[in-house]
C-alpha cells in the first residue's frame, strides 16, 4: 500500500467482532481475582473467566500493569522440621568459617570456566 502513496502507518478501521474478552467488566473482575489470590495463575483466570490465555496475558500486562514472577521466589512455607534442618546447616557452615577463616577464600564459585591458579 505504501507503494500506492499510502503515508499513515496507522491501522484503517475494519469489520470484525468487537473484543468481548477485554471489556471493563472482565479487566475488573481479572483484577479482583488477583488481589484475592496473588498465587493464581494465568490459566486459571483464563479458565475461571472464560477468555483465552493471550487475552488474559494482555490485561496483565497492558489493562493493569501487572507483571509475571517466577514461581521460584514467591516465599515457600516450610514445615518445623525443614526449619530446623536449614538451621542446623547454617550453624555448620558458620562453625566451619570460625574454624577455619580461610574457608570461603578456597570455595569456588562460577561455572565449570571458571579455573583458580
Amino acid at each position: 500500500m505504501f507503494s500506492e502513496d499510502r503515508e499513515d502507518v496507522n491501522d484503517e478501521e475494519r469489520a470484525g467482532r468487537p473484543s468481548t474478552s477485554t471489556t471493563d467488566e472482565k479487566i475488573n473482575e481479572v483484577e479482583k481475582m488477583v488481589l484475592d489470590n496473588r498465587r493464581i495463575t494465568g490459566r486459571e483466570v483464563a479458565e475461571d473467566l472464560n477468555i483465552s490465555n493471550g487475552s488474559c496475558h494482555s490485561i496483565f500486562i497492558n489493562d493493569l500493569g501487572m507483571r509475571r514472577v517466577a514461581e521460584k521466589f514467591v516465599l515457600k512455607l516450610l514445615n518445623c522440621d525443614q526449619k530446623q534442618h536449614r538451621m542446623n546447616i547454617a550453624n555448620e557452615i558458620l562453625n566451619s568459617v570460625r574454624d577455619d577463616p580461610n574457608l570461603l577464600q578456597r570455595v569456588i564459585i562460577g561455572d565449570e570456566s571458571y579455573h583458580c591458579t
